[in-house]
């Protein structure tokens, strides 16, 4: 074997030795929300997942299972979905959901935005509200989990 392909090989298994390492962390850190894509056509359904790494239940709020953001540019993301379990601008009452360590749950979204209107191509990221029940949090001050970004052609 050349020596080329010898340095090719070695640097090939450095890079999966790192992303294996790299998918095992974040696999294991806190409350994960990750999409089933990174890239959707317009109006295609968006599945969202939250997986609970936790070594305890966490619980989301009984208004607001989960939120849409899109990226207005660099620094700026803005709410223009606040709800994904309920339809358009309704403020859907609900009872409060449990996750227990290692338990997770899917939500989808159907592309629109709070006035039923589909959203624009860009960037979008989905964002959770939830608490440890256990835990005593002041307002605003509870902890959230964030999707990875994903794009609508």
């Amino acid at each position: 074997m050349k020596k080329g392909w010898k340095i090719f090989l070695v640097i090939l298994g450095i890079i999966i030795a790192l992303l294996i390492i790299w998918i095992v962390i974040i696999e294991d850190e806190g409350v994960i929300l990750v999409t089933d894509k990174t890239e959707y056509e317009r109006g295609e359904e968006v599945k969202v997942t939250i997986k609970n790494n936790l070594d305890g239940q966490i619980e989301f709020w009984a208004i607001g299972i989960g939120q849409i953001e899109y990226k207005e540019n660099a620094n700026v993301w803005n709410v223009i979905r606040f709800d994904i379990d309920c339809l358009c601008m309704a403020l859907c009452k609900k009872a409060p959901m449990y996750l227990n360590p290692g338990e997770k749950s899917e939500f989808t979204w159907n592309q629109k935005d709070d006035n039923c209107e589909q959203v624009n191509s860009g960037r979008y990221k989905a964002r959770v509200d939830w608490f440890d029940p256990t835990a005593e949090y002041r307002m605003g001050e509870n902890p959230a989990s964030t999707s990875n970004e994903f794009i609508i052609k």
